[in-house]
């Protein structure tokens, strides 16, 4: 992977927010915002609104998994300020609410922990 690419997808993961924009992330390497775009799809075979959302859906498997916080607090943690967009793209990339995907990993541990 592009080194230019490489250094944006690990201040994704580190940050994990939808704060930083094509833009941004286009100043911080030196090249113009659209030259960005095509490297990151190139490079990392998605583009980069797609690659921030899944990013931030799995901070927030981790938080519901992990976690007692309540679903807007994980929302706003991984990097969304409107948590109907929050819930939108979490059911896009994991099939199911964030809601219920904390209940089926609590029945799954159960299970674990019964047998």
């Amino acid at each position: 992977m592009d080194p230019r690419v490489e250094l944006i997808t690990k201040m994704i993961a580190k940050r994990n927010t939808g704060k930083l924009s094509a833009s941004d992330a286009g100043s911080l390497l030196g090249i113009c915002q659209g030259h960005f775009l095509r490297l990151f799809k190139q490079e990392a075979g998605v583009t980069f609104r797609q690659y921030k959302r899944v990013a931030r859906i799995s901070r927030a498997v981790n938080l519901l998994t992990d976690s007692d916080a309540a679903v807007k607090q994980i929302a706003l943690i991984a990097g969304y300020e409107d948590v109907s967009n929050f819930h939108r793209d979490f059911k896009e990339v994991q099939g199911i609410s964030p809601r219920q995907w904390r209940l089926m990993e609590f029945r799954r541990r159960s299970q674990y922990l019964d047998s």
